[in-house]
């Protein structure tokens, strides 16, 4: 995982980025897809809770949180 402010560009997953897709599927609800809709960010915290930035087609930003329960 890349730190904040890191100076990488990019990270190899295991698994291929499949591997990323398959994860979120398992664990972001189905009621919250969006079609045409671009993802700007993803960002994971010290808590394990998942934020999603998203771009509509019409320009329109949202904000997703999915909260991890363990």
């Amino acid at each position: 995982m890349l730190q904040e402010n890191s100076d990488e560009q990019w990270i190899r997953l295991s698994g291929g980025v499949q591997s990323l897709i398959d994860a979120l599927a398992e664990t972001i609800l189905q009621d919250i897809i969006e079609l045409e809709t671009r993802v700007k960010k993803i960002q994971l915290d010290e808590t394990g809770d998942i934020t999603v930035e998203t771009k509509l087609s019409d320009g329109r930003r949202k904000k997703f949180l999915q909260m991890l329960l363990f």
